[in-house]
């Protein structure tokens, strides 16, 4: 997300965005959702849903207060994985990838 910020090259500021792979953690996922909910593993209300492109990528120009949430990332083939922290930060790569291992399934 540095370049898709007020001051980046990027197009578009993403306020939620981030990389899903398959569990190979080598090849990205291609379709699926991500979904941002009130309470963990996908109990609660659906606040938001963020489709996952073909190159595996998720991102929302849309303004999405996501304090507090919890992800559930979801491939093609209905398998899911759930986020057990709520969100502090809408740059999921920040974490996932760097600090903590990719998002990775099937």
């Amino acid at each position: 997300m540095q370049c898709h910020n007020s001051t980046g090259e990027g197009e578009g500021c993403f306020n939620v965005a981030g990389t899903v792979y398959k569990a190979d953690l080598q090849n990205s996922q291609t379709g699926g959702t991500v979904e941002l909910y009130t309470e963990p593993n996908g109990a609660g209300t659906l606040k938001y849903t963020i489709a996952i492109d073909s190159k595996g990528n998720y991102y929302t120009t849309a303004n999405v207060d996501y304090t507090g949430l919890y992800p559930k990332v979801t491939s093609p083939s209905g398998a899911s994985i759930y986020m057990g922290s709520p969100l502090t930060s809408g740059a999921c790569n920040t974490c996932h990838g760097s600090n903590s291992s990719k998002l990775g399934l099937d």
